[in-house]
């Protein structure tokens, strides 16, 4: 059975508290989310549900790692529209027939470092974002005059860290909005592309540049005035990800040039028809995790 490839975006937050009546020139004080677990943890599934939307979010699971010293949670969105349909390859879709108390369950993961408060959160657009995960801490803290925030842990000086890795393996850009833009005073590669684009009439376009699977081969050229030319030209660019190495033995790393944010993006090979396992996300999340918590701790 032929397995799939699936990448999966992993964002970095600090947990943080403020009064609500606060002025905006007091900072943030960190928030340790144990209360809040040890609340969950004493609830039923049914008492854990929170309205969402016309839907309903609940944790799922929680555990604290006494190897990793993290917690990982499981987080559900529960849906009963939009179900999807079952069909085979000789025969009509068919809808899913769900009994009154059935739903569509869509998951993300988390670790959550409590000696740092960083919650390392799974992005699945089908689920639960950070906005809504921050309403359901909410929704169960016990004061109504404080209020819980997730505020994204910023990345300092994305285009040096870039410019600064030994191997630049590829670059993938993705324009937009192209039928509204003119080329005219723009770098000649990406005048080029979007000419090659407008000829087709079309509105969106992405471009992949990249190099062979030989351990240390780099792009060639200058990428760092290359770098310089994609910020010029933020207007069409929608994205833009460079997948580096900052030397020979260490991990390739997708940095995004626009993303201000600390993030990273994770490959998994699962066979078709399956889910990502949350025991498996979460192995790989605290891998990556601990590869980069010197530098995230350095971003604080």
């Amino acid at each position: 059975m032929p397995m799939i490839t699936k990448y999966v975006k992993f964002d970095y937050y600090r947990t943080v508290i403020r009064q609500k009546e606060a002025p905006a020139s007091i900072p943030d004080s960190p928030y340790d989310l144990r209360p809040f677990l040890m609340r969950i943890g004493s609830s039923s599934l049914l008492d854990r549900i929170m309205p969402y939307k016309q839907e309903k979010a609940r944790v799922e699971s929680y555990a604290f790692d006494e190897d990793t010293g993290y917690w990982d949670i499981y987080f559900t969105r529960l849906r009963d529209f939009n179900v999807p349909t079952r069909a085979k390859e000789d025969q009509p879709a068919e809808p899913i027939d769900l009994d009154d108390d059935e739903y569509i369950g869509e998951n993300v993961s988390a670790i959550y470092d409590e000696n740092h408060h960083i919650l390392m959160l799974q992005r699945n657009k089908y689920s639960l974002g950070p906005s809504a995960i921050t309403e359901y801490i909410n929704y169960f803290h016990d004061n109504p005059n404080e209020e819980i925030f997730l505020r994204p842990i910023r990345i300092v000086n994305t285009k040096n860290k870039i410019k600064s890795a030994k191997f630049h393996r590829k670059i993938r850009i993705k324009f937009a909005d192209l039928d509204k833009k003119n080329t005219e005073g723009r770098s000649a590669s990406i005048a080029k592309w979007m000419s090659l684009f407008q000829e087709y009439e079309s509105v969106i376009g992405e471009v992949i540049i990249s190099v062979d699977r030989k351990r240390n081969a780099t792009l060639g050229g200058s990428v760092s005035k290359f770098l310089d030319e994609l910020y010029e030209n933020k207007d069409v660019i929608t994205s833009a990800e460079v997948s580096i190495k900052r030397s020979e033995l260490s991990e390739i790393e997708v940095v995004d040039l626009f993303e201000e944010h600390a993030h990273d993006i994770i490959s998994f090979t699962v066979p078709p028809r399956t889910v990502l396992n949350h025991e498996a996300v979460v192995y790989q999340m605290v891998q990556t995790y601990n590869k980069r918590k010197a530098e995230i701790l350095q971003y604080l």
